[in-house]
């Protein structure tokens, strides 16, 4: 894992226009990139044809393309971890679109929270459904993504959100069972006095 004062001081330079430093900063997190693209492959179905190594080089190629990647090292890890959300979705739609109605991309969204069950979904559904969720509350669909494609902890997610840790933990939470009722039930299920509005944090 690349030490915070590190990453921070290679994002400082490639502001200052330092275009090298990005380089040098993928090559110290690579490990970190890879052991992420490589937990979620494994949570794929045998159908899925994208490797990790494809994976984390689409994000790495993408990265470069990017105007702005933030100036610490957990808003660094958290522009990677949208990035390699639209890599995955990209490629789930290219599949659809080449083999309209045959295998799609799967994924195992499984719980971190003690008692819950591991549910499968499509990440197509998966996108559409962060998307509806965005609408409502942003800073919860930001949630989701950096926990399940970044792999932030925690508090981790909270410093990059600049919430609590305790909001962070309620949030996330309140994110996966929405998300859970939503892609297992529909949105004729949902109650509107029970929409994933943003707490005031304090």
């Amino acid at each position: 894992m690349v030490e915070k004062g590190v990453c921070t001081n290679l994002l400082n330079q490639w502001q200052a226009g330092d275009a090298f430093c990005l380089e040098k900063l993928m090559e110290l997190v690579y490990q970190e990139l890879n052991q992420k693209a490589a937990g979620l492959m494994a949570r794929e179905r045998v159908d899925h044809t994208l490797q990790p190594a494809a994976l984390v080089h689409e994000v790495y190629l993408r990265m470069f393309q990017a105007e702005e990647i933030g100036s610490s090292r957990t808003q660094f890890l958290a522009h990677c971890a949208n990035v390699m959300r639209q890599v995955l979705i990209d490629h789930a739609r290219k599949k659809l679109s080449e083999k309209r109605g045959g295998p799609l991309q799967w994924v195992s969204i499984y719980s971190q929270i003690e008692g819950e069950q591991a549910w499968d979904i499509l990440y197509l559904d998966l996108e559409r459904a962060l998307e509806e969720l965005q609408v409502l509350d942003e800073r919860k669909t930001n949630l989701v993504v950096l926990r399940f494609f970044g792999g932030l902890s925690i508090a981790e997610a909270a410093q990059a959100l600049d919430i609590s840790q305790a909001t962070a933990k309620r949030e996330w939470t309140f994110a996966r069972t929405w998300l859970y009722s939503r892609l297992t039930h529909g949105p004729e299920t949902s109650d509107p006095s029970q929409s994933p509005t943003s707490d005031q944090d304090a």
